[in-house]
């Protein structure tokens, strides 16, 4: 419907004269994981903020940040919603990926909707205490694996000593309970639901020595597809930036389109917070990862953090 729209104004427009953009003539595939941080990507949606720019965004959910490179790489998707660490080793398999827009950035909101939750009934009161263990990641050679082992190198503990195994954030509960694994890294709504039910406590926060500004989820594209549509990119970020605004003064409204695109229950919605929203990515925020997974023998790559920024953001 939305597209036979635009071909009836571009008709019109055609026949009175006015210049009508063909920038939304193909639309713009997002693939995105149902968490807190893709609330502006939602609330853009729902406002019609893409549609003020003349883009034609379509939604599709994804199970975890990983899954978003193969889906660009194949083309099934244009855009996709994820974190650095898949993105940079793409880059080291020869899979060029840019940067198009910033989803979440620290500082994180406080108290944490992040960490690392240990089974109830465990002798885990620090990070030490993970060596041995057996701990649920979202995604193996991840964000939140390299953010464990980050924390854990600031506090004198053998990360290589640590189990890591993949678990979808949906799950981490049931695992956790039934002590399948002995630690879970979450994020809101399933980090608080925990917490709130009993499932686990957190025994510290793993983010507080992050620098502020460094990004958290970050949407990306082919090297190539960036490149090539310098005006969809630069609408698609600018869109981002007023729905990020949009949420600081419409908190029910944001809050509909997180229980419409999440599916999650009203109450876990209703309690459910959000940190800071930030649609630039600089250069040096990308950088601060890939120092971070060359410390920790994640990346051998020599790509810089310019490498994933489009030519006409930088």
């Amino acid at each position: 419907m939305q597209r036979m729209l635009r071909l009836v104004l571009a008709a019109i427009g055609f026949a009175g004269g006015l210049v009508v953009t063909a920038a939304a003539a193909d639309p713009i595939r997002v693939n995105f994981v149902p968490i807190s941080d893709g609330l502006p990507l939602f609330v853009a949606e729902d406002q019609g903020f893409f549609d003020k720019r003349g883009l034609d965004v379509e939604l599709t959910a994804a199970p975890n940040p990983s899954v978003m490179i193969g889906a660009i790489a194949s083309g099934s998707a244009e855009v996709g919603h994820t974190v650095l660490i898949p993105v940079l080793s793409a880059w080291q398999a020869g899979i060029e990926l840019s940067v198009i827009a910033g989803a979440s950035a620290f500082p994180s909101v406080q108290p944490p909707a992040v960490g690392v939750l240990a089974r109830n009934g465990t002798d885990i009161k620090a990070p030490k205490d993970l060596e041995g263990k057996t701990v649920g990641v979202v995604g193996l050679q991840s964000y939140h694996q390299a953010m464990v082992q980050r924390w854990m190198s600031e506090n004198q503990s053998d990360y290589s000593k640590v189990r890591f195994v993949e678990v979808p954030f949906p799950q981490m509960q049931d695992l956790l309970a039934s002590g399948n694994v002995d630690a879970v890294v979450s994020v809101d709504p399933f980090y608080s639901k925990m917490i709130r039910e009993g499932a686990g406590y957190d025994f510290g926060d793993f983010v507080a020595t992050m620098p502020d500004g460094a990004p958290i989820v970050i949407f990306v594209a082919s090297r190539d597809w960036a490149e090539a549509n310098p005006d969809a990119v630069k609408g698609f970020r600018d869109a981002l930036a007023e729905a990020a605004e949009f949420i600081k003064a419409n908190d029910a409204e944001a809050r509909k389109s997180f229980a419409k695109w999440t599916k999650l229950p009203e109450k876990v919605v209703a309690t459910s917070r959000w940190g800071t929203f930030q649609s630039d990515v600089p250069a040096t925020g990308i950088q601060y990862w890939i120092d971070t997974m060359k410390d920790q023998g994640m990346l051998s790559s020599d790509v810089k953090g310019e490498d994933l920024v489009p030519s006409y953001l930088r």
